[in-house]
């Protein structure tokens, strides 16, 4: 018997749960756009059905594992200043170099402010010419767009190739369609006009936004309530330890609320000439003598790695580790008491003997 082929009705992307039994459902002519049929009658899905087939895993944005979910819509909030756009960025590289496309929509720095920041992250990452050139292709930048109410068709043809899509900031974006922040139907109506299509098309989205003035909720944007809404997954970002330009710090960032139940809190460092990934600090991560023995082994002569670099040394010596439960261990070494490992602004290195 012929396998069957699977294809999903609203979107060309995996993320995508309408799909259709070409085998099972004979082709028909498309409805009229605008029509009753169009608009309703051939949304109808079968739920059942879907179950029955088996549903598709979540699937993660590229170094994005438990984060970012391919073909949702995402929330980060943060108060102003606390480094949301720099961290975003850092992480933007890491996605690209692992291979998904990036575009990055700015309303806030302008592009000489962009500019200067990934050159700082070149310089932390001492990155090859092979991998800056991945980020050429792979990171589009776009300096101060602005959109029109009826520019949905414009962006699915523009943004559709996409893996993910960067509003950065919010409150701009909603200024071009002459919309309230604090409103919960202008924000609806934001979605709809500039967030919509592109889900709709099965490409992720990421809204930087800023919190409010209440010190008490800093983890939930200003205005409205219908941000925390519209978005499948919020994340909050604080800074845990203070950083600038020639001081190394941390900065945390949190999953707030999430339709899908994932849940997750990383850390990175970020200051003084260093620009780390985000690390998991989920302490539920169980040990892996053999990876600690490993990483031990593998820093014995003195020299200092990056966290890829390490983790790839320790798998080559045969030892079978997930990447994420990899970096969140790293983490609990360095963090340890016996200090035989420490973290530096240039990756880890062997500390005294444990």
């Amino acid at each position: 018997m012929a396998a069957k082929k699977f294809k999903y009705a609203l979107s060309p992307k995996a993320t995508t749960l309408h799909r259709r039994d070409e085998d099972a459902v004979p082709p028909r002519e498309p409805p009229e756009p605008g029509s009753f049929e169009a608009r309703v009658s051939s949304r109808r899905v079968d739920l059942v059905r879907l179950v029955e087939r088996g549903l598709p895993p979540l699937i993660y944005v590229a170094a994005s594992e438990g984060m970012l979910v391919k073909g949702k819509r995402h929330l980060l909030v943060a108060p102003m200043k606390d480094g949301k756009s720099i961290s975003t960025l850092n992480h933007l590289v890491d996605v690209v170099l692992e291979g998904d496309a990036v575009a990055i929509l700015d309303r806030e720095n302008g592009s000489d402010t962009y500019a200067r920041r990934l050159a700082d992250i070149f310089t932390a990452r001492d990155l090859s010419k092979v991998q800056l050139q991945q980020v050429r292709r792979k990171l589009v930048y776009y300096e101060f767009p602005q959109f029109k109410k009826n520019d949905a068709d414009n962006l699915v043809a523009e943004f559709a190739d996409f893996d993910l899509v960067v509003f950065d900031s919010q409150r701009m974006f909603l200024s071009d369609f002459n919309l309230k922040e604090s409103d919960s139907d202008d924000y609806a109506l934001f979605m709809s006009y500039a967030i919509d299509p592109l889900f709709q098309a099965g490409t992720a989205t990421l809204i930087l936004d800023n919190a409010g003035h209440d010190t008490r909720n800093q983890n939930r944007s200003r205005g409205t309530s219908a941000k925390g809404d519209l978005n499948e997954i919020m994340f909050s970002l604080a800074i845990e330890a203070e950083f600038g330009l020639h001081r190394a710090g941390r900065v945390r960032l949190k999953v707030e609320k999430s339709r899908f139940g994932n849940w997750g809190e990383w850390t990175m460092e970020i200051g003084g000439g260093q620009f780390g990934r985000w690390t998991s600090t989920d302490l539920t991560v169980p040990n892996h003598d053999d990876f600690r023995e490993g990483v031990l082994a593998v820093l014995e002569d003195g020299k200092t790695l990056g966290v890829d670099k390490l983790i790839k040394a320790v798998r080559d010596r045969g030892v079978k580790i997930g990447t994420t439960p990899a970096r969140a261990l790293l983490v609990r070494y360095a963090e340890g008491d016996d200090g035989a490992v420490l973290l530096t602004s240039n990756g880890y290195k062997r500390g005294r003997s444990a």
